[in-house]
């Protein structure tokens, strides 16, 4: 198993996702025997005017190719960057995770709109999107991270903006997406709307390995003495809590975006102060093991390789 660390380089998109779909209802994958799974990689283009969801094949030597360009209905919208007040280019955001994956489904936050689209990914040509209903309202400001809980049928976003927090959806194959409560999470990060960062904003929303909880990662400000945290809200039979528990590991200042360690109840999670942290969620959640990134200006996004 290889876990990656991305620092933050000169990007006008957000991250991109590789994914395959699952070939039949079932939502089991190919096997190996029954030939290769057609995969694509993912990303938005984040256009104030219309934003859009990227799709490019990938072949079996790794290599880009035709792909498409499917539109959410909505727009796209850039935070600013506190350093300048200027428009935040290379990271527009803020965030990790603003397209999200699993299986058949997929979903795109639109910051400019407050609102959040759901996809269904077509099993033999995974550049092939449609629309599932219409965008739903985010029930805060400028969404910038989606999470999937498959085994729930749910879809979670982060809002980043003056009104900041997460809300919950479920997910339906011809509806779209439904809220599950009329009042989201509220976050009081004392933000504007477009935010500016990229301290003191939401970074990403994501869940544990086994889908029982949903994790959302916050960044501080240590030049404003502003403590970010990690927000931990249970998934339950009928939906999702409607309190979660928000706790600052100590030694943790930036929180950025995260991944889960299989087979774990840790996280690795990036901090832009220092690097990254191994984060155990086993009670009170702790720093297990510091990896401090010599000569880093701002680490940002983590992502797991299982077949490494």
């Amino acid at each position: 198993m290889r876990i990656l660390i991305f620092i933050l380089s000169v990007l006008v998109i957000s991250p991109a996702v590789v994914a395959a779909p699952n070939s039949h209802k079932g939502g089991n994958r190919l096997k190996k025997e029954d030939g290769a799974v057609p995969k694509a990689i993912y990303f938005m283009n984040n256009e104030e005017a219309e934003n859009s969801v990227i799709a490019l094949k990938v072949g079996e030597d790794g290599m880009l190719s035709e792909g498409s360009c499917t539109l959410t209905g909505e727009k796209g919208a850039t935070g600013i960057d506190g350093n300048n007040s200027m428009p935040a280019g290379p990271d527009a955001l803020f965030s990790q995770s603003a397209v999200t994956v699993r299986g058949n489904w997929m979903v795109a936050v639109n910051p400019g709109s407050n609102t959040m689209t759901l996809f269904s990914i077509d099993t033999k040509d995974p550049t092939r999107l449609s629309m599932i209903g219409q965008p739903v309202d985010t029930m805060g400001d400028f969404s910038v991270t989606a999470a999937i809980s498959r085994k729930n049928k749910i879809a979670c976003v982060g809002n980043s903006g003056a009104q900041a927090g997460i809300a919950c959806f479920s997910m339906h194959n011809r509806q779209g997406l439904k809220p599950l409560s009329d009042s989201p999470i509220v976050f009081p990060l004392n933000q504007t709307t477009p935010p500016v960062g990229p301290f003191n904003t939401v970074s990403h929303v994501f869940f544990n390995q086994d889908e029982t909880m949903l994790f959302t990662t916050v960044k501080g400000d240590p030049m404003k003495n502003i403590t970010g945290f990690l927000s931990m809200l249970p998934v339950q039979k009928n939906g999702i809590g409607t309190q979660d528990i928000r706790s600052s590991p100590p030694g943790t200042q930036v929180l950025f975006g995260s991944t889960i360690i299989p087979d774990s109840n840790n996280i690795l999670a990036t901090d832009a102060a220092f690097g990254a942290a191994t984060i155990s969620t086993n009670g009170t959640p702790a720093i297990t093991h510091k990896t401090t990134i010599k000569n880093q200006s701002a680490t940002c996004w983590a992502a797991v390789s299982p077949m490494t």
